[in-house]
């Protein structure tokens, strides 16, 4: 189970990667309507893929890592030794949220490229239909927020 979830957060942070370096490579078809080459948008565009590229390392990692102490016979030796040093049971931790986090920041960053490259625009209908996308987001961002911090009922 967990190596599925692994394992699709690295196809995640593939297809980050993969959109980060499109809107890298290549300038814009038509530059008043999306001007997402501008300073601010490329800036968080190459920290998007580098964030993406993290991601997908340490994703890796991991799952190699997990796999190989899941099929070990020993895993109670394994969680021994985890347990003897807080400081191992931390860093393990961190190694095993990095990803997630990375991809986090990834996908933020590319996305606030986008609005950046949204809210510059030429376009008046460009501009609304990035204030209308943004706005859609912090509502499903509040209501997310609204749903898990309900007590859990049984």
């Amino acid at each position: 189970m967990v190596t599925d979830r692994l394992g699709n957060m690295n196809v995640t942070a593939g297809l980050v990667l993969t959109t980060s370096a499109v809107f890298i490579s290549t300038q814009p078809p038509f530059q008043p309507l999306m001007p997402y080459a501008s300073h601010g948008s490329y800036i968080l565009q190459v920290s998007a893929f580098v964030a993406a590229l993290i991601s997908l390392m340490t994703g890796t990692s991991v799952l190699i890592i997990y796999d190989t102490c899941y099929a070990n016979t020993d895993m109670k030796r394994i969680l021994r030794s985890l347990k003897r040093s807080r400081l191992r049971l931390v860093c393990s931790l961190i190694l095993m949220a990095y990803p997630s986090l990375a991809l986090a920041v990834s996908t933020l960053a590319l996305l606030t490229a986008v609005f950046i490259a949204g809210f510059t625009s030429d376009k008046l209908f460009v501009k609304i239909l990035t204030a209308v996308t943004y706005l859609t987001l912090v509502l499903l961002g509040v209501l997310a927020l609204y749903v898990f911090s309900a007590p859990w009922i049984e």
